[in-house]
């Protein structure tokens, strides 16, 4: 019965935690709206906003995946997104596959691999990084908002 029990916790965890999953390409195309709007964009997708870090974070365990959008200095919109979901991450990559990236190198730095990749006034990053046999799949998302 015990086993029982812990198996429907994983699963319903895992059934969340999937309920908070989003595309690259609707990432990107709700990274360049205004603060409203992306503030929409994340709580129609069961993410609340974290009023003292400003990331947005999974309403069903308040943890990954979690969002960060923010303008850097010039004209320059930069969006973070955070999984442990190896098939959100894949279908990251093969969405950017699709959409034309082109891939531009790889960095390699102690637990974490990047991998870097442009497209127009878009640049990407993916990291994998590693701790405690948990992998962390990050996206980065710089666009530059002069070309728009």
């Amino acid at each position: 019965m015990k086993k029982l029990i812990l198996l429907f916790i994983l699963l319903g965890s895992n059934f969340l935690n999937a309920q908070c999953e989003i595309g690259f390409e609707e990432i990107l195309r709700n990274s360049v709206k205004n603060s409203s709007d992306f503030d929409t964009f994340a709580l129609t997708h069961n993410y609340t906003l974290d009023s003292q870090t400003k990331i947005y974070f999974c309403d069903y365990n308040l943890a990954l995946p979690s969002m960060l959008r923010r303008f850097l200095e010039g004209s320059n919109m930069n969006v973070n997104y955070s999984t442990y979901s190896k098939t959100s991450y894949l279908e990251i990559k093969s969405s950017m596959q699709r959409m034309g990236f082109k891939y531009e190198g790889t960095q390699n730095t102690g637990n974490m691999v990047m991998y870097e990749y442009t497209a127009n006034n878009i640049w990407v990053r993916l990291t994998e990084e590693t701790r405690d046999l948990n992998t962390n799949y990050l996206m980065t998302i710089k666009i530059d908002l002069s070309d728009k």
